[in-house]
């Protein structure tokens, strides 16, 4: 076993705050911060661009903003999250035009989606993250943002394939404050048509075992154990993601083929790695698979703690400079 396992601890993530109603962990951060200023791997992995663990205070929410040529998807942790998105068509610099309603069935994915065709040319393609984009101010209770709304809650995804343009906000209606994780991560090819939409998941979809919520564009993670719903969010790129509430002492073994990695974020709980590196509450570890290792590169996770561990996996190819300087280290075996 050879993965390369690296913590990332809660407390040396970067903490942003771009607007008051919003408070951010960056696990990830492609916009640059102090951290990844000091530590390169946290710029991103990959094609994983940002991810980012936040909160959103009650009553609050981002404006209606554009997206283009990103592919992005937010895991509600606690608390409920209303998405209010829009396809847009013909942008032109300064102007918008009118959102056309997204209520089309998306027979692909059999997700609550859309399918787009008209372009459009929008250059923040990540603007949330960025704390850019966000039309000035929060939407206020009752304000509509566009022309699809659903509201989501613990353990369901939403997801936003930005393509030739994309618009869409993001609300806490609710009185209380509402935890989702953002994960950005670059498409495979740019012009996309543009999709959007969601997918709800039970608790028992996930408990004590790895349910896969985003499919990437190429071969699945065929790990034993892993439940790969009928319905799942399809993104255009090759990185997949994973999640579970699992119990104490539960185990899970999953094993990284060459050139790949993953990225280990424990929402809640503790969770050990390789028996060797814990997770606690909102610490994240970097894993590596060296190209030498060929399909032995095994990452053992292990619920623990008194009520168990609920994390997310993101499993993706590495970058061409990961490889060359995972190739160069002394990996640490396990």
């Amino acid at each position: 076993m050879c993965a390369k396992v690296v913590k990332v601890a809660a407390d040396t993530l970067a903490r942003s705050r771009p607007a008051w109603w919003l408070t951010a962990r960056l696990h990830l951060n492609g916009g640059g911060d102090a951290a990844a200023a000091l530590d390169p791997a946290r710029r991103g992995l990959g094609p994983l661009l940002a991810l980012s663990d936040d909160v959103i205070q009650p009553q609050a929410g981002s404006r209606p903003h554009a997206h283009s040529d990103v592919e992005m998807f937010s895991y509600v942790v606690d608390g409920a999250i209303s998405h209010e998105h829009s396809q847009l068509g013909g942008h032109v610099p300064g102007h918008t035009r009118a959102p056309q309603p997204l209520h089309a069935h998306n027979p692909d994915h059999g997700i609550n989606g859309i399918n787009g065709h008209s372009r459009g040319g929008f250059g923040d393609s990540w603007s949330h993250w960025g704390g850019r984009g966000l039309g000035g101010g929060a939407v206020g209770h009752g304000e509509a943002a566009g022309e699809a709304c659903e509201t989501l809650r613990r353990g369901c995804v939403q997801f936003v394939s930005g393509g030739t343009g994309v618009r869409h906000a993001e609300v806490n209606h609710g009185s209380e404050c509402c935890r989702v994780l953002h994960v950005c991560l670059a498409p495979d090819h740019r012009g996309h048509t543009p999709r959007c939409g969601h997918v709800r998941y039970g608790w028992e979809d996930r408990h004590n075992r790895l349910l896969q919520i985003v499919a990437g564009a190429e071969s699945r993670a065929t790990w034993p154990g892993v439940s790969h719903p009928p319905v799942q969010v399809k993104l255009h790129q090759d990185a997949h993601a994973f999640v579970s509430e699992s119990d104490p002492g539960v185990r899970h073994r999953l094993v990284l083929g060459p050139g790949r990695q993953a990225y280990v974020l424990c929402m809640e709980g503790e969770l050990l790695l390789n028996g060797s590196t814990l997770l606690t509450a909102s610490d994240g570890a970097r894993v590596l698979a060296p190209p030498a290792c060929g399909p032995d590169s095994v990452l053992a996770l292990e619920a623990r703690g008194r009520a168990g561990a609920h994390f997310m996996v993101l499993e993706l190819p590495q970058g061409p400079q990961q490889a060359g300087q995972v190739q160069g280290q002394s990996e640490e075996r396990h």
